[in-house]
């Protein structure tokens, strides 16, 4: 069937308006970026810190997405003794979405994180404290405890710890990391190797928000392995 006139000149001019706009938007994106990068090298030079792009880093395979080649601006230096790094991390997701004209729609989002990591003085195999949903209090109700559960009520009902050797995590995570993560001191974290990571959701744009980032992770980096008092 054929368009009205209007309607057909109208779609004709609207199609190439997305194009231009698409365009533009991509170039102010691109210059919006350009200047974040700059504005964190700058400073990364003025405070003491390394700056990086697009490093390889065996801990992307502990992300979501896992996306070996997602790694942006890395910030590197040495505080309280330790190497840390804060990092800007991305993968994408695409979904293919179809309409009721049949047609099919895809859409693709860029997830972004801030990711944190205290490179530690040993290496330890795999270990996450994850946090439990709802699902996970009703199985440990139904079929009680992973063998990696402290015995702490309040942290096994909020946390379950992640990993193949129950007696190294025995080693690792004792009373005071367990009260931290209670209190809501400390955040999730792995450690896989020789590298203690967490991450959040976000961008690093705000140079004044790196403390935040770095200051819990090497808390639970001085609390791993002091396990003295280890409730039984």
């Amino acid at each position: 069937m054929d368009l009205p006139m209007h309607v057909a000149v109208g779609t004709l001019c609207v199609v190439p308006l997305v194009v231009v706009l698409s365009a533009v938007l991509g170039v102010v994106g691109v210059h919006a970026e350009h200047r974040r990068r700059h504005a964190l090298r700058q400073w990364a030079a003025g405070n003491g810190w390394q700056y990086a792009e697009g490093p390889h880093a065996l801990w992307t395979a502990r992300m979501p997405g896992a996306n070996a080649r997602g790694v942006g601006v890395v910030l590197t230096r040495v505080l309280d003794g330790r190497r840390v790094t804060v990092a800007d991390y991305h993968y994408r997701t695409t979904t293919n979405e179809r309409s009721t004209d049949g047609t099919t729609r895809t859409t693709t989002r860029t997830h972004h994180f801030v990711v944190t990591v205290v490179h530690l003085d040993r290496p330890h195999p795999p270990i996450a404290v994850v946090q439990r949903g709802t699902l996970g209090i009703l199985q440990r109700s139904i079929f009680g405890d992973k063998p990696t559960a402290t015995g702490n009520i309040w942290f096994d009902n909020r946390f379950w710890i992640a990993s193949r050797d129950p007696g190294y995590v025995r080693h690792l995570v004792g009373p005071d990391l367990i009260d931290a993560h209670i209190a809501g001191a400390v955040p999730l974290w792995s450690v896989a190797g020789n590298d203690l990571m967490t991450y959040s959701a976000g961008r690093l744009n705000r140079v004044r928000a790196i403390p935040e980032h770095i200051t819990p992770l090497l808390r639970v980096a001085n609390l791993l392995g002091r396990t003295d008092a280890w409730s039984t």
